[in-house]
């Protein structure tokens, strides 16, 4: 089957040319209403046709998209490629992290409170006991431990082109 519009070759009932866009249907009923009047008629030997290009053509939006990817200039393709492949890398390393980062989440607010905590002893000494005082600094130790080991494996992220972000620290 062929367009009314374009001529070229679409497929037996579609509704839509995948050339032009122009809509099959509409003109499949306006040449069969041409030939209803022309058969009433007896001075009309042939149906009048004229082709017009419907407006309200059913591309989708990934047609549209790649339609007009080919107006876009060369460098701002391979900017836009970039992005995207940047964007997908940095949520699977997100997502395979996802674990490592939460914990550190967690460690950070515990160290931060043994901080204040640790700091409070040492500004009134009287009010506990030096094995306390130890155990308390140890365990944050140990927390400190674990949270730089988290940032050496997990902190840092790859990227197709260097994109400036914020960091962790490792200082706690």
């Amino acid at each position: 089957m062929q367009c009314p519009n374009c001529g070229k070759e679409i497929l037996v009932g579609a509704a839509f040319c995948r050339h032009c866009g122009v809509n099959v249907e509409t003109h499949k009923k306006l040449i069969q209403e041409g030939y209803a009047v022309a058969s009433q008629t007896p001075s009309v030997a042939q149906p009048i046709y004229v082709a017009a290009k419907s407006n309200t053509s059913k591309e989708s939006i990934g047609t549209k998209f790649l339609n007009g990817w080919d107006k876009i200039p060369g460098i701002i393709r391979l900017i836009v490629v970039f992005v995207v492949l940047n964007m997908v890398l940095w949520g699977s390393q997100e997502l395979y992290y996802w674990d490592d980062s939460q914990r550190m989440k967690v460690l950070d607010a515990e160290i931060a409170d043994m901080d204040s905590k640790i700091q409070y002893m040492e500004n009134f000494p009287y009010t506990t006991t030096q094995s306390q005082y130890e155990n308390l600094l140890n365990k944050r130790n140990k927390e400190a431990d674990e949270y730089n080991a988290l940032v050496q494996s997990s902190g840092s992220r790859w990227y197709l082109i260097p994109i400036p972000t914020g960091h962790h620290t490792t200082t706690h």
